[in-house]
């Protein structure tokens, strides 16, 4: 009995210590609450954004890249069977071009098993 006695003795005594005491913990509380509220709201917001996301993509063949490199396969062939040819008569390659298309052409099953890593 004497130490709570003592205790609240120490307590009545020393009124503005003991309020500027509360003071700081009720606003060390109130930070501390605001910035979990705030980690979760942030949170919330992330899960929500990511699940409405939707992710889409084209996947295409670069034609004028495979046009390039068949006109410069052409050129190339046929300025070394002919010695001397300009860049502006030579035609494309187009049987190469097609077998170089045909090579790149993704199947049915080939973008459905992207699309199913891509919603990992």
């Amino acid at each position: 009995m004497f130490v709570l006695n003592n205790a609240w003795n120490n307590v009545v005594r020393n009124k503005g210590r003991n309020i500027l005491i509360i003071i700081v913990v009720a606003i060390i509380a109130a930070a501390a609450t605001i910035g979990l509220a705030i980690r979760q709201a942030a949170q919330t917001a992330r899960d929500t954004g990511l699940s409405n996301t939707t992710v889409t993509a084209q996947i295409s063949v670069d034609r004028a890249k495979l046009m390039s490199e068949s006109q410069a396969s052409a050129s190339s062939s046929s300025t070394s069977s002919s010695g001397s040819s300009s860049s502006s008569d030579s035609k494309p390659d187009f049987e190469s071009m097609r077998s170089a298309l045909s090579d790149k052409q993704l199947s049915l099953s080939e973008y459905q098993k992207y699309a199913r890593r891509q919603a990992r």
